[in-house]
């Protein structure tokens, strides 16, 4: 595996969902090292000339990936609520996942949710990178 400042698959959280949810970040963190193990252990990061990195944004605004998409870039519209961005001429996937409002009704009546329903979105972008790359899924 190569040597990186950050790691392969990251999450991290709009300061506004970070602000309605405060454990979001501690959410994110959790999660982020989580999936980095699975994927390292299903030998997504074996190969260093095809070493695949995901960043996860997560929002509680509507999807929008106007600002993000580069000439050439690829838009997978997984749900309403989970865009992925694959950047053509690199192994990086860019995923953005909104927290729809009745989810966040949801999880502000029942915060033990909130971890569950990222690890679900996450796992189901992660596994169309998998497909797409040749890679076990998650």
């Amino acid at each position: 595996m190569m040597v990186h400042d950050t790691l392969p698959i990251t999450i991290k959280a709009d300061k506004e969902a970070g602000r309605r949810f405060p454990t979001l970040g501690a959410v994110c963190n959790k999660l982020e090292a989580q999936l980095n193990f699975i994927a390292m252990t299903a030998g997504w990061f074996a190969d260093e000339n095809h070493e695949v990195t995901l960043s996860f944004d997560i929002s509680t605004n509507a999807l929008t990936a106007t600002d993000l998409v580069q000439q050439g870039d690829e838009v997978i519209e997984i749900a309403d609520d989970a865009i992925l961005i694959f950047h053509q001429g690199t192994f990086h996937y860019h995923g953005i996942l909104s927290i729809t409002q009745p989810e966040q009704q949801i999880i502000l009546q029942q915060k033990a949710v909130l971890p569950l329903l990222l690890d679900k979105k996450c796992i189901l972008m992660l596994n169309v990178v998998a497909q797409r790359e040749s890679l076990s899924t998650l």
